[in-house]
Protein backbone atom coordinates (compact mmCIF):
# COMPACT_ATOMS: atom_id res chain seq x y z
CA UNK A 1 0.00 0.00 0.00
CA UNK A 2 2.76 2.13 -0.93
CA UNK A 3 0.52 3.82 -3.89
CA UNK A 4 0.16 7.74 -3.23
CA UNK A 5 -3.52 7.27 -3.58
CA UNK A 6 -3.51 5.76 -0.54
CA UNK A 7 -0.69 6.77 1.26
CA UNK A 8 -1.98 10.07 0.73
CA UNK A 9 -5.87 9.37 1.46
CA UNK A 10 -8.19 10.28 4.43
CA UNK A 11 -8.20 7.72 7.33
CA UNK A 12 -11.88 7.36 7.05
CA UNK A 13 -11.78 6.00 3.30
CA UNK A 14 -8.35 4.05 4.39
CA UNK A 15 -10.81 1.95 6.47
CA UNK A 16 -13.17 1.06 4.26
CA UNK A 17 -10.63 -0.16 1.83
CA UNK A 18 -8.87 -2.49 4.58
CA UNK A 19 -12.38 -3.74 5.56
CA UNK A 20 -13.33 -4.62 2.21
CA UNK A 21 -10.27 -6.20 1.42
CA UNK A 22 -10.36 -8.08 4.54
CA UNK A 23 -14.02 -9.10 4.19
CA UNK A 24 -13.55 -10.35 0.51
CA UNK A 25 -10.12 -12.26 1.07
CA UNK A 26 -10.72 -15.44 -0.02
CA UNK A 27 -14.04 -14.91 -1.19
CA UNK A 28 -15.03 -15.83 -4.83
CA UNK A 29 -16.22 -13.50 -7.46
CA UNK A 30 -20.26 -13.39 -6.34
CA UNK A 31 -19.47 -13.05 -2.52
CA UNK A 32 -16.62 -10.30 -3.28
CA UNK A 33 -19.63 -8.54 -5.91
CA UNK A 34 -21.79 -8.16 -3.13
CA UNK A 35 -19.74 -7.48 -0.71
CA UNK A 36 -18.88 -4.40 -2.99
CA UNK A 37 -22.53 -3.21 -3.77
CA UNK A 38 -22.87 -3.37 -0.22
CA UNK A 39 -20.26 -0.99 0.87
CA UNK A 40 -20.84 1.32 -2.13
CA UNK A 41 -24.94 1.12 -1.03
CA UNK A 42 -23.15 2.55 2.89
CA UNK A 43 -20.89 4.74 0.86
CA UNK A 44 -23.59 6.76 -0.47
CA UNK A 45 -25.67 6.85 2.45
CA UNK A 46 -23.09 7.88 4.72
CA UNK A 47 -22.13 10.62 1.45
CA UNK A 48 -18.46 9.12 1.24
CA UNK A 49 -16.90 8.47 -2.01
CA UNK A 50 -13.52 7.79 -3.41
CA UNK A 51 -11.92 9.41 -6.30
CA UNK A 52 -11.39 7.41 -9.77
CA UNK A 53 -7.70 6.71 -8.66
CA UNK A 54 -8.75 5.92 -5.01
CA UNK A 55 -11.34 3.11 -6.36
CA UNK A 56 -9.45 1.94 -9.19
CA UNK A 57 -6.92 1.21 -6.39
CA UNK A 58 -9.36 -0.55 -4.08
CA UNK A 59 -10.11 -2.72 -7.17
CA UNK A 60 -6.84 -3.59 -8.02
CA UNK A 61 -5.68 -4.62 -4.74
CA UNK A 62 -8.83 -7.12 -4.40
CA UNK A 63 -8.20 -8.53 -7.75
CA UNK A 64 -4.31 -9.62 -6.45
CA UNK A 65 -5.22 -12.78 -4.86
CA UNK A 66 -7.68 -13.22 -7.75
CA UNK A 67 -7.96 -16.38 -10.49
CA UNK A 68 -8.02 -15.37 -14.08
CA UNK A 69 -11.35 -16.13 -14.55
CA UNK A 70 -12.38 -14.34 -11.66
CA UNK A 71 -10.48 -11.30 -12.37
CA UNK A 72 -12.38 -11.13 -15.97
CA UNK A 73 -15.63 -11.18 -14.13
CA UNK A 74 -14.36 -8.00 -11.78
CA UNK A 75 -12.48 -6.55 -14.70
CA UNK A 76 -16.48 -6.50 -16.54
CA UNK A 77 -17.57 -5.25 -13.52
CA UNK A 78 -15.01 -2.70 -12.74
CA UNK A 79 -16.03 0.32 -14.40
CA UNK A 80 -19.86 -0.22 -13.01
CA UNK A 81 -18.21 -0.39 -9.33
CA UNK A 82 -15.51 2.08 -10.31
CA UNK A 83 -18.12 4.87 -11.32
CA UNK A 84 -20.45 3.95 -8.15
CA UNK A 85 -17.78 4.93 -5.68
CA UNK A 86 -15.86 7.33 -7.26
CA UNK A 87 -17.33 11.04 -6.94
CA UNK A 88 -16.11 13.56 -4.95
CA UNK A 89 -13.00 13.57 -2.98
Amino acid sequence: MDHPAYTDMNPAKKLIIEELISKTAGKGINETANLIMTTMTLMRNNNVSFTKEEADLLINVMMRDMNDSEKAKLNLMKSMIASGMAGKK
